[in-house]
């Protein structure tokens, strides 16, 4: 019986709410927000997103990640798309396969490591030093999750 009670107040409520809408200023109105969104503004101007010079990159690949893979040409498949990606960029690319031509590299050039899966502490190493000297390293999936003898 309460429940009957409270169901007639919802439905008088009801009622009288459709009773005092005008349908048609609230159909203006919402008409006219979606009709005009806000207008985008530039606060100021960010800054510059060209670069000072050529993006030199080291794609770094060692022998350890490659024989982990069962497909043998599954890294140079990897390699391939990435130098395609960044060539067309306009950068320029060198592939690199060890610690010490980690080390030999300019401050200022992008390694970038795809799949690095297997790597020894001399390479991460060399990786961070090269971080230290300014460089920058861009990696993907597992890096270094294993030691170089995977």
């Amino acid at each position: 019986m309460v429940l009957g009670i409270l169901g007639g107040l919802l439905v008088a409520a009801a009622a009288a709410l459709w009773q005092n809408v005008d349908i048609n200023s609230l159909a203006r109105r919402v008409a006219a927000v979606v009709d005009a969104p806000p207008a985008l503004t530039v606060e100021r101007a960010g800054p510059s997103a060209s670069l000072p010079g050529p993006v030199q990159v080291a794609l770094y690949a060692n022998s350890a990640t490659a024989g982990f893979f069962p497909d043998s040409t599954h890294m140079d498949g990897v390699l391939a798309d990435w130098r395609r990606t960044l060539s067309a960029a306009g950068w320029s690319v060198e592939r690199i396969s060890t610690r010490s031509e980690i080390e030999a590299l300019p401050p200022a050039t992008l390694v970038v490591a795809p799949e690095a899966l297997c790597l020894s502490g001399s390479e991460i190493e060399a990786l961070f030093r090269h971080l230290r000297r300014g460089g920058g390293v861009v990696a993907n999936w597992a890096f270094g999750a294993r030691d170089a003898n995977c």
